[in-house]
């Protein structure tokens, strides 16, 4: 497995921030030993230049902490340690500034690299180097503003975030291994056959990383539109289940509407039924009606307005005092019901002189 820098750089453009794709790169590069000058330089290139920052600095992590078991990987601790002051004073770590100082805290414990020199990365970060590790961990723990948002809408923005940076990665090597077959094929002056069956055996195996660096990335697109797909169907359930609660809430509302008008209805009829008759009357006997100015109070005087026949009119108390006395004389007449046998006729015994007393 022969090298080259453009090897080199697709390797480096096709990481993913993956155990797997970290672990896989880093051995590929200690593989190459030999090139550990000119592997470093391209790492401080990308790491530089492209977003995918914290990836790469976990890849030289993995490379120093393994360098230090085979004394043959010694060029590649000694050329990140002459570069790491620069590119950390250079790049911006941002949110991920608390996940680059667990790894300088490693460092530190594990004696990768001294005390001294691993604080002055720290501080380059932006980290006093008295903090501990613990209070690493507390920042860590701070909650972002994303944090405030669901675990499915995390899941989707990083999977987004991650694609960005592969697509990042595979344009720009995109756009170099263009360069590298323009100049390979199209020049007007080719090189020795030897050396141009070696540019065309780079340019192939360059082409075959970026093939699968370009699937793998169109399965994590996929990835991302069945994630969001997922949340699109979520919310419609959701809006589904909206519907039904408007659907719920017209109908009570009009329930509510239709009684409240059968109430009024009944208030207002109450109000328009006809006022009861009043009757006049002294204060002292409120049981006697009377009578308004213009109702004719009945009267009984000496017979000559009365209107109806059947009336008897009496023009003295001794008149009706004998009139009286007259009717209880009177036989009952034959066809006149017999009383009951169990009613007892009661006596009338008359007080003449009491009745005309109370009559005058």
């Amino acid at each position: 497995m022969s090298f080259s820098v453009d090897r080199a750089k697709v390797k480096l453009a096709a990481l993913v921030p993956t155990q797997q794709s970290i672990q896989t790169t880093s051995q590929w590069i200690m593989f190459h030993y030999r090139e550990a000058p000119t592997i470093v330089d391209l790492w401080v290139k990308e790491i530089t230049s492209q977003p995918n920052k914290l990836t790469l600095f976990y890849l030289a992590n993995d490379i120093v902490q393994l360098s230090r078991k085979d004394p043959r990987n010694a060029g590649f601790t000694e050329g990140f340690k002459k570069v790491l002051p620069q590119v950390l004073q250079q790049i911006n770590p941002g949110a991920d500034r608390p996940k680059f100082l667990k790894v300088l805290q490693v460092w530190k414990d594990r004696n990768i690299y001294p005390s001294d020199y691993v604080n002055k990365l720290m501080s380059l970060v932006g980290e006093q180097p008295a903090q501990t590790l613990a209070q690493h961990k507390t920042h860590q723990t701070e909650p972002a503003a994303y944090q405030k948002c669901p675990s499915e809408l995390i899941e989707a923005a990083l999977q987004y975030d991650h694609l960005r940076q592969i697509s990042s990665a595979t344009s720009t090597k995109f756009a170099s291994l263009s360069e590298t077959y323009q100049s390979t094929l199209k020049a007007e002056n080719l090189p020795e056959p030897h050396i141009l069956v070696g540019q065309l055996e780079g340019l192939v195996k360059g082409s075959e990383a970026l093939e699968t660096s370009i699937k793998n990335q169109t399965e994590l697109r996929e990835k991302l539109i069945d994630s969001l797909q997922s949340l699109i169907q979520v919310q419609r359930d959701w809006i589904n289940l909206d519907k039904t609660k408007l659907e719920k809430l017209e109908s009570m509302k009009n329930s509510a509407q239709q009684r409240k008008t059968e109430i009024e209805s009944t208030l207002n009829n109450d109000d328009d039924d006809e006022e009861l008759p009043t009757y006049k009357g002294n204060e002292d006997d409120e049981d006697v009606p009377g009578y308004s100015n213009g109702d004719e109070a009945p009267s009984y005087g000496n017979g000559d307005e009365a209107q109806d026949d059947d009336v008897p009119t009496y023009e003295t108390p001794s008149d009706f005092i004998s009139s009286f006395a007259a009717e209880s004389k009177r036989p009952a007449p034959e066809d006149a019901e017999k009383p009951s046998a169990k009613r007892q006729e009661i006596p009338v015994n008359v007080d003449l002189n009491a009745l005309l007393s109370k009559l005058q």
